[in-house]
């Protein structure tokens, strides 16, 4: 509520926890709760060439069973630091196939820690090519 009435137009975002078992029942109470408008991602180390948000053992969160749980919000991919603050360049958040089989699964957004000196020409590029995805003011969870 404080969020609200000093930011009356903030979109808060719930940060994931992909090793957790049970999404579902973690993630449920919280987006019951409180007004969020996104699920994101932290720490990197995302996959953007699988449905798996992340590759370790352990980490069995799709990013489609993300999408479903948030029910409708969207899913904000980060690419991170790496391990201990190690550069990551992302470079499969780059690949068209990858970001189309992405947006399907209900990512609209990603954040980029390092990215290359070419990152903003790129991702205009891919933009137009892309299929839209839901957009920050559009969120009925807002």
């Amino acid at each position: 509520a404080r969020v609200r009435e000093a930011l009356p137009r903030a979109r808060l975002s719930l940060d994931v926890s992909p090793w957790l078992p049970d999404q579902e029942g973690w993630l449920s109470p919280f987006l019951d709760a409180c007004p969020i408008a996104f699920l994101h991602t932290s720490g990197g180390r995302t996959a953007a060439h699988s449905t798996r948000v992340r590759l370790d053992p352990h980490n069995f969160a799709t990013w489609r069973g993300l999408s479903r749980i948030a029910g409708g919000r969207g899913v904000i991919a980060d690419t991170g630091y790496g391990v201990g603050g190690a550069h990551e360049p992302g470079a499969d958040w780059l690949n068209e196939t990858n970001l189309r089989a992405r947006v399907a699964d209900g990512v609209v957004a990603l954040s980029h820690a390092s990215p290359p000196a070419d990152w903003a020409e790129r991702v205009r590029r891919l933009r137009v090519r892309l299929p839209r995805t839901v957009d920050c003011l559009e969120t009925s969870h807002s």
